[in-house]
């Protein structure tokens, strides 16, 4: 089982580092919409890791959501880089990244505020398509 846990959470960070790998060379080629879109084939991903799904659908789900969700983290920061214009590039790129890294502190505050309320595993994933699903309107938005 503890086997498991750990390869499961290490395929997270190897398919976001696939997804911004094969992202950078799509943002390359054609442009920022797959940035708007990944999230939006994330969330539902997101939602299903509190089905209780078997270890090996897990297994996939996990990578499929690193490739989704982390990826797409990779390509905003490049994408933000891109939009700007050059006089307010630096400032704009930084507070995005920034932006960033409050998500990344309040998330697991956020998390554990909610385990304390009692929501279900299937709640908590919920909560979070719902956030990756947002973020993927905003980009379509941008």
């Amino acid at each position: 089982m503890a086997h498991d846990a750990a390869l499961i959470s290490t395929l997270f960070s190897v398919g976001g580092t696939v997804g911004s790998l094969a992202l950078m060379r799509f943002l390359d080629r054609r442009g920022a919409l797959l940035i708007a879109v990944l999230p939006l084939v994330g969330f539902p991903l997101v939602a299903s890791l509190g089905l209780g799904l078997s270890i090996p659908t897990l297994m996939v789900a996990v990578f499929s959501v690193g490739f989704c969700v982390a990826g797409t983290q990779a390509g905003l920061n490049a994408v933000a880089s891109i939009i700007y214009p050059t006089s307010f590039r630096s400032k704009g790129t930084g507070t995005a990244i920034g932006v960033a890294k409050i998500g990344s502190i309040t998330g697991p505050i956020i998390g554990g505020v909610l385990i304390g309320n009692h929501f279900s595993t299937a709640s908590l994933f919920e909560f979070a398509a719902v956030l990756v699903a947002l973020a993927g309107a905003f980009a379509l938005l941008l």
